[in-house]
Order: structure tokens, then C-alpha cells, then sequence
């Protein structure tokens, strides 16, 4: 007795899917010149393509080409653009090596032979109030804190002092929260300060080493020598 053969076995294995040229059906001037050259052999020849017709698609395929070009060129000088800028961040950067700096940012460093680690600097908004200064570990935990006292509105230094006497030396944060007349408290915006050690080139820009704390350069808003 002859055994059944399954229709899927007789037709073969099932042919693989075709991947377009264009996966997101963009049009291609090769696709496009193709298209063009196999509506010239399958005209009506009773009928034929007008010579304005065969001109006008002949500009759009010129146009296409062009469009494509000036991506390409645009593409290339950004890249170009893109290496001139970190070029040019690195060497300000390196620049900075052996000056003091101030940048956005609110780590600490305790136990630094600098001895402006041990100052940290606050922009006090509002119209001021009573400040506190408190220093965190590394998962946000408060080690130490300091009764800053009354502080007015503007850019203040304030030495870190009792704060952090008893802390092991190494990296911690810190924040400067105020509160005001009203009862309202709100951080303010902190900033680190030191000299600058070493410089590093990372994929986001350089990077400044102040006594062991790592700073981008893009944070820099003050630089002295």
C-alpha cells in the first residue's frame, strides 16, 4: 500500500521571506532609475511617453539623486562637527589641569589634601533663612550635620567643620537646605570647588578629577588660577 504524502511535504520546504531593499519603503534612486527603465520597455508603443513626460521624471530621478547626495554630505560634516567639538572640550579641558575650579555638583571628598574640600559652597535663594548642612553616605544616608545658622540670599562658602570629624575618608554628598520665615525649607543649589588632578576622556565628554571626585566638564562654571 502506497503511503500518503502530506501536502506540505510535496510542495518542499516553505521559501524563505524576502527582506526588501528598503525595510521602511523608502524609495531608492536605483529603485527608482529601475522603475523608470521598465516603464520605458513596457509603453504602449501606439501611445508612447511624451518627451515632457520622460523629462519631467528624468528630473525627479536628478532631484532624488541630489536630495540623497546632501544627506550624505550633511551626515559627514556632522560627524566632522561632532570631532572638532570634543576636540575642542578635551584641550579646554586639559587646560584647566592645576587650576581651581567651581562646578554645578554635590559630592565631597573627606579626607582630601586639598584643603578646600573642606569647604563647600551653596546659592542660598529667597530671602534667606536658617540653613543646615548635611553630609550623606553613598546610599543617601545622613553621617553628619551642621546647624549653619541664619544665612542670607546669595552665593555662600561654609566650612564643613564638626560635620565631618568623625567620617572615614572618601566620597560622600552633601546638601544645604534653608528654611524660610515661613516655615518653608528647600534645598539649595550646591557646588563643589578644588583643583583639578587629572583630566579624563569619556563617550560623554571629559571629565575632571578634583582631589578623587570625578566632575564633568560640561558642569564647570568657574575657573581661577
Amino acid at each position: 500500500m502506497t503511503a500518503a504524502v502530506s501536502s506540505a511535504s510535496a510542495a518542499g520546504p516553505t521559501p524563505a521571506p524576502v527582506t526588501p531593499a528598503n525595510p521602511k519603503g523608502a524609495l531608492g534612486k536605483n529603485e527608482f532609475l529601475k522603475l523608470l527603465v521598465a516603464q520605458m520597455k513596457n509603453q504602449d508603443p501606439l501611445n508612447p511617453t511624451s518627451g515632457d513626460q520622460m523629462a519631467a521624471q528624468l528630473a525627479q530621478f536628478s532631484s532624488l539623486e541630489q536630495l540623497q547626495n546632501i544627506n550624505a554630505t550633511l551626515d559627514t560634516q556632522k560627524i566632522s562637527s561632532n570631532t572638532i567639538i570634543d576636540s575642542i572640550q578635551t584641550g579646554a579641558a586639559m587646560g584647566t589641569i592645576g587650576k581651581l575650579v567651581v562646578a554645578n555638583g554635590n559630592g565631597l571628598m573627606i579626607g582630601s589634601e586639598d584643603p578646600r574640600a573642606d569647604t563647600v559652597r551653596a546659592t542660598i535663594g529667597g530671602s534667606g533663612g536658617r540653613a543646615t548642612l548635611n553630609i550623606m553616605d553613598g546610599n543617601g544616608v545622613i553621617v553628619g550635620t551642621r546647624d549653619l545658622g541664619v544665612v542670607s540670599a546669595g552665593v555662600a562658602d561654609f566650612p564643613l567643620s564638626t560635620a565631618g570629624d568623625t567620617l572615614t575618608p572618601g566620597r560622600y554628598a552633601f546638601t544645604v537646605s534653608v528654611t524660610d520665615a515661613a516655615g518653608s525649607s528647600s534645598n539649595a543649589a550646591t557646588s563643589v570647588m578644588g583643583r583639578v588632578d587629572a583630566v579624563t576622556a569619556t563617550s560623554n565628554g571629559p571629565v575632571l578629577m578634583i582631589g578623587g571626585l570625578a566632575v564633568p566638564f560640561s558642569s564647570v562654571t568657574e575657573i581661577r588660577n
